[in-house]
């Protein structure tokens, strides 16, 4: 899907408020692990169609969702291990991710 030029923007914006479905291709096999961490921007208040539908291929109890935007948090929060919001508008970005990684448990 070409999402560049205005066209493009109009485009995106038509299929993340319709939930419309895109076709996307994943390399190698998505295996049994304790977590995913999965980093989207969010378009319209919500996260892009391409990730949309890969996370439907995730236990989202096993996903960590990181969501990128100009200054709106992620509303649709419920059954992830976690959601991070980060909002350009704070400029904190550095800090929130540093928080995030030092949070993680190692094997």
């Amino acid at each position: 899907m070409d999402w560049d030029g205005t066209l493009g923007y109009m485009r995106a914006a038509r299929y993340v408020m319709k939930n419309k479905e895109v076709a996307i291709q994943t390399r190698g096999t998505i295996g049994e692990v304790d977590e995913y961490i999965v980093v989207s921007p969010m378009w319209c208040g919500k996260i892009t169609p391409a990730i949309r539908i890969f996370l439907q291929e995730l236990p989202k109890e096993k996903v960590r969702l990181i969501v990128s935007s100009g200054g709106m948090t992620y509303k649709e929060r419920d059954g992830y291990l976690s959601v991070l919001d980060i909002m350009k508008k704070d400029k904190n970005e550095d800090q929130l991710i540093d928080a995030f990684v030092s949070g993680l448990t190692k094997p």
